[in-house]
């Protein structure tokens, strides 16, 4: 034999990439990269902060309903700088995003089968449960498969840690699906099941690794031995077939040269034991009866010939496991799970002896308790379903939930709540008998649908919406409440945002809610100076009083100016000709309401008056400013603004101005209802001198008023000469 046939190993290996295992080598896309370091005090993980390291000792942190908002502080120092907090083991990556989504399609898609019901009266199909068991048997496959897809996305990250938990999530969902998602289905084969209890065991720890086939062919180590004359090859046969790796245990055995042993006997059996392996029946229980009555008489053969003593007894060993010994089984496993395998392999194939099956493996290993995934499996094998649960949701929320409502719609597990709890309360079962019992699949698709919110990641929030409508365990009443209070922090950033949540909150009825969106579109439109579009969501939120004091500001604005504002959005929504102003009329119109319209009023009258003095208008500039000083609800610092700004240097003291009776008496009549207060003096004086001041104004509001009056007499005199 040469060395090539002995280094040559690759090929006796699992198909690993194949299996997608954790592969810490690869480029990290993650954008932060936190560094993790042990207390030398507690022993506890410490994570670094992602951009700035604070150096004060006495940090306090505020951690909010969204986790990319949360800070820490220096309490001590006087800088009072603000460090982000990024949370190491929540995953924020786009991949999670779409992982999440296709969960919730495969809940969506469930329909009626979310729910357990067996109809009991009424035409019953005699398929409905044959069909029932059919499509949550395909939703767990297809579960599982998503789980997969996410693992392989994220898999040259340095998210590490991520990665090792949801392998054990994965390791957990294949022992489930085998054992308890897909013997029921219509049409089953028995490979199937076999082939998925296969890949649970192998894809759990990737065993026997390359080192360990590289160990048993090493040709350095054999010092004039061959390879079928050491403990060590046989061990991993044994390995390989405990495991169902019948391929891998074939190319060991024709590469360690015992075909080419010098005692013929043993080159025919190991021959027939090739053949053996080769035809090992998947498919039926009555060719596995046959292949294991030749498995036997191959024993009773191989026990008669005389040969080599070690050879015999390792090879009686490989037939022993092959025949369904449990005592060799348990012997050469070096794992729980390799027994368990074993067992269903070679002993008896089905799920009716799981259970024996399960304690034997682990009298003989013992469970490593560190490896989550490994007592959970041990529970599912004991039909212990629901104590996995906890374990999932530790490792992902996610996950856990869609697990438990799947479990839940098949009956694996039923965990009402009123059932745990009813000693607690003799009249509970009479009260809930009309209502829907809460079950733990509602409780942990509440808390994913809660959790969700908590991302930076606006795509999530209609999954979590989508979770809370389709929650079977609580009543319209309390969706609408939980809704109510998650809608107002959806971190909107386009306007399609903004309409689905006003969706929403039409749909569920929640006219409160809306209301309050349209108060924080206010005060984000108006942080971002965009007056009008502010004005327009506070008349929605019903935020009259904003609406006003902001139509005032911008009259008080026009009238400061002298002219009109250059805002053309404000001025086409007055003038009412939009078109002037390239605005597409169906725009303005959805824009304004009545309320801002009766608002601005008073600037539209303003900005008439100043067209009408840009034409030339004389007349028709008195009737209109007359109107707005005469306003009834003209606040009085604006009314003397406007005898200030306008009518006093432009129509009263030109003396060709010619004013009619009633304009004047009219002006009169508001004068003395006109009190002086803090904000007249303050716009007076801004008038005076402002940016655009006007200088033939008197020094004080007094002496204007004064001036007004004995200029209205004369025009009174005027009006009778």
């Amino acid at each position: 034999m040469t060395n090539d046939e002995y280094n040559n190993t690759q090929d006796l290996l699992m198909d690993v990439d194949g299996l997608d295992f954790l592969d810490q080598e690869g480029d990290s896309t993650d954008s932060v990269d936190l560094t993790i370091s042990m207390d030398p005090v507690s022993n506890a993980p410490m994570v670094s902060f992602p951009n700035e390291q604070p150096t004060g000792k006495a940090l306090k942190f505020k951690f909010s309903n969204v986790s990319s908002r949360s800070l820490a502080f220096d309490d001590v120092q006087s800088n009072n700088k603000l460090f982000p907090v990024k949370l190491l083991n929540l995953d924020e990556s786009k991949e999670f995003a779409q992982y999440v989504s296709k969960l919730f399609e495969l809940y969506q898609g469930l329909g009626e089968h979310r729910k357990n019901d067996v109809p009991t009266i009424g035409l019953i199909k005699q398929t409905s449960r044959q069909e029932h068991l059919s499509i949550i048997n395909l939703a767990f496959q297809a579960l599982v498969t998503e789980l997969e897809f996410y693992i392989e996305s994220i898999k040259y990250t340095n998210k590490l840690q991520r990665i090792g938990d949801l392998e054990e999530c994965l390791s957990i969902l294949n022992c489930l699906k085998t054992l308890y998602f897909i013997t029921d289905s219509p049409g089953w084969k028995q490979e199937d099941f076999l082939e998925s209890l296969i890949n649970w065991i192998n894809r759990s720890d990737g065993e026997p690794n390359e080192a360990i086939i590289a160990e048993v062919f090493d040709t350095s180590l054999l010092t004039r031995r061959k390879v079928y004359e050491t403990t060590g090859f046989w061990d991993l046969i044994a390995q390989l077939l405990l495991r169902g790796l019948w391929s891998q245990a074939i190319q060991c055995i024709s590469k360690s040269q015992l075909l080419e042993h010098d005692e013929e006997p043993v080159r025919i059996f190991a021959t027939d034991l090739i053949t053996i392996i080769e035809t090992y029946p998947l498919q039926s229980d009555s060719l596995f009866r046959e292949w294991k009555n030749s498995v036997l008489q191959l024993i009773n053969n191989w026990d008669e010939q005389d040969v080599e003593p070690e050879i015999k007894k390792s090879m009686m060993n490989i037939f022993m496991i092959l025949s369904g010994s449990k005592n060799k089984i348990c012997e050469f496993s070096q794992y729980w799970y390799e027994s368990y395998c074993g067992l269903m392999l070679y002993y008896i194939p089905t799920l009716e002896l799981s259970n024996e099956y399960g304690q034997l493996a682990t009298n003989n290993n013992a469970i490593d308790v560190c490896n989550n995934w490994e007592t959970a499996c041990y529970d599912i094998i004991c039909d212990r379903v629901a104590d996995i649960l906890p374990v999932l949701e530790s490792l992902d929320l996610a996950t856990a939930a869609f697990v438990a409502v799947l479990c839940e719609s098949k009956g694996v597990i039923r965990t009402d709540f009123h059932e745990i709890f009813s000693h607690k309360d003799e009249n509970m079962d009479s009260i809930n008998a009309f209502e829907t019992d809460p079950t733990i699949s509602g409780f942990l698709m509440n808390q994913l649908a809660l959790n969700l919110c908590t991302y930076d990641d606006k795509t999530l929030w209609p999954i979590s919406v989508g979770l809370i409508s389709l929650l079977p365990d609580i009543g319209d009443a309390t969706k609408r409440t939980t809704l109510a209070e998650l809608l107002p922090h959806f971190p909107y950033s386009t306007n399609d945002d903004i309409e689905w949540l006003l969706t929403v909150c039409a749909k569920w009825r929640l006219p409160e809610v809306a209301r309050s969106i349209y108060k924080i579109l206010g005060q984000d439109t108006l942080y971002q100076n965009n007056v009008v579009e502010a004005m327009s969501n506070f008349s929605k939120a019903g935020e009259y009083e904003w609406v006003k004091h902001y139509s005032w500001m911008i009259f008080e604005a026009s009238v400061l100016k002298g002219a009109p504002l250059d805002d053309i959005t404000i001025n086409a929504i007055v003038s009412g000709d939009s078109e002037s102003f390239s605005i597409p009329k169906d725009l303005i119109d959805s824009m304004v309401t009545d309320v801002m319209r009766q608002a601005l009023s008073p600037y539209a009258v303003l900005y008439e008056f100043h067209k009408l003095v840009e034409s030339n208008e004389i007349e028709k500039a008195i009737d209109n400013m007359i109107q707005l000083i005469s306003f009834p609800y003209m606040p009085d610092q604006y009314c003397i603004l406007l005898l200030a700004r306008f009518f006093y240097p432009m129509f009263l003291v030109p003396e060709n101005i010619r004013l009619q009776e009633s304009q004047i008496f009219t002006l009169l009549k508001r004068l003395e209802k006109v009190q002086i207060n803090d904000a007249c003096h303050l716009l007076y004086s801004q008038l005076k001198n402002g940016e655009n001041k006007v200088n033939s104004l008197p020094d004080s509001i007094d002496s204007l008023i004064r001036d007004v009056r004995k200029t209205l007499n004369y025009k009174v005199c005027q009006a009778f000469m």
